[in-house]
């Protein structure tokens, strides 16, 4: 009872922070969006490969969020892919491509929009997934950061 409580506090409190990150800038949108992944990912591979107990429930809710974290988080790699120059350009693309067609499709297919799937393949490498894209949004955060003040500095020149 007392941990279904705290559960849907936490859930409520992600919700939230969630819905607040999509009208935030860029760098504390990536910041947060990409610790939501990396921390998902990082319990799911843990859990996973039975290094800890404690496994994330699968109540609806949840997998919304995430599916809505990984299809925004993907897409705005791929976004910022076009404008980056620096050597994770293509890397972000593929994983925001693959990140925003693992989470699209069974979606689209399970109301009906579209009429063919994606072949079953093991759940971990969604968590792998995850893991990376969240990886590659704190980083992305903080290249762009970089790449705007080289911006800004070389416009007052």
């Amino acid at each position: 009872m007392v941990i279904e409580i705290i559960a849907n506090i936490i859930i409520i409190a992600v919700v939230v922070l969630l819905i607040v990150s999509l009208r935030l800038a860029k760098k504390p949108k990536h910041l947060i969006l990409g610790a939501i992944l990396i921390v998902y990912g990082g319990i799911k591979l843990l859990s996973y490969h039975e290094i800890i107990q404690f496994n994330i429930p699968r109540i609806p809710v949840i997998t919304y969020i995430i599916s809505i974290v990984v299809t925004v988080g993907g897409a705005s790699l791929v976004l910022d892919s076009f404008k980056e120059k620096s050597f994770l350009k293509w890397i972000s693309l593929t994983f925001g491509f693959i990140a925003v067609v693992l989470s699209v499709i069974p979606t689209l297919h399970q109301i009906n929009a579209i009429t063919f799937e994606i072949p079953s393949y093991p759940e971990f490498i969604n968590f792998y997934l995850y893991f990376s894209a969240g990886l590659l949004l704190i980083i992305a955060a903080f290249i762009a950061e970089d790449d705007a003040s080289k911006l800004s500095l070389s416009k007052i020149k």
